[in-house]
């Protein structure tokens, strides 16, 4: 991580995950902010549940919400929902349909040459 998150943290398992086993697309050079800023709002996230239910405060408990649509927005633009990663594997279809296609015209055009 750029910055440190909690050690033993729900964040930094979240960064572990998502740097060993997850989307090919994401990119060092690219992602790591988003990716950084994701994992500490997880480590927010739970620390701020663990508050909600000892202290019950309603404030807390927006809060608590808000962090919760934060993450689901860098999670979505990071193509880490069901919805994003279909949306990234239709973009990934096409193309390659598209070159599929190209591969046919042009093989079909050479062996009508032959």
């Amino acid at each position: 991580p750029v910055r440190a998150l909690i050690a033993g943290g729900y964040g930094e398992a979240l960064w572990e995950r998502l740097w060993a086993f997850s989307a090919a697309w994401l990119r060092p050079d690219t992602d790591l902010e988003l990716v950084q800023m994701l994992c500490e709002i997880t480590d927010e996230e739970q620390q701020l549940r663990k508050q909600v239910r000892e202290l019950g405060d309603w404030r807390d408990r927006v809060q608590l919400r808000n962090l919760e649509k934060m993450k689901f927005s860098m999670m979505c633009a990071l193509g880490l929902t069901p919805v994003d990663r279909s949306r990234l594997g239709a973009v990934a279809v096409k193309v390659e349909t598209q070159m599929e296609m190209f591969r046919k015209s042009v093989n079909g055009k050479r062996s009508s040459q032959a």
